[in-house]
């Protein structure tokens, strides 16, 4: 199993979550070299990431998506999907759904963007008015807006970054 970084969780000084490789997740606080609570495992964790207010953590598996309440680990939703991101500032989730050699980019409950193939790494804008998704059968990173009505592509990605695989979506990097 891929090693998974941890997440701080916003405004809530050393506390962290973490999720084994076991795809149980963990909350500790390393002030007080403490375990706060742990969460019921999910097969093949990908991604742990706190919501922008720290009351939500999200925990995805390779087939599973699951939100967890920042406070106490109990279960408050659960859903089928390969992968999702919090949209910045909101409790939100852009959610990846894969099924019969096709993806779905879901925003809340609306799909934005639909493709054969696998899509993967949704990414938000530090703003929350655009996603990138990565589109491996396509070699392109697709930007769609949020509310599905704008969509722009760049094409030929593995060229462009000289890789011989798809490259990762990382994060955003502040411009001027």
């Amino acid at each position: 199993a891929r090693a998974l970084a941890p997440a701080w969780r916003p405004r809530a000084g050393f506390v962290l979550a973490l999720v084994a490789p076991s795809g149980t997740p963990y909350v500790v606080d390393l002030d007080g070299c403490v375990t706060r609570w742990t969460g019921t495992a999910v097969a093949q964790p990908r991604r742990v990431e706190w919501s922008s207010d720290g009351t939500r953590l999200l925990v995805v598996g390779a087939s599973a998506i699951r939100v967890l309440d920042g406070r106490t680990g109990r279960l408050v939703a659960s859903t089928l999907g390969t992968d999702a991101a919090w949209r910045p500032g909101s409790r939100t989730l852009a959610r990846i759904f894969h099924r019969a050699g096709a993806s779905r980019l879901l925003v809340g409950r609306k799909v934005v963007f639909s493709a054969t193939g696998r899509l993967v790494e949704p990414t938000w804008t530090p703003d929350g008015r655009w996603l990138v998704v990565g589109w491996p059968t396509a070699d392109q990173w697709v930007f769609v807006r949020a509310d599905g009505k704008r969509i722009r592509a760049v094409s030929n990605v593995s060229e462009q970054f000289r890789s011989n695989s798809f490259p990762r979506i990382e994060g955003w990097v502040a411009g001027r």
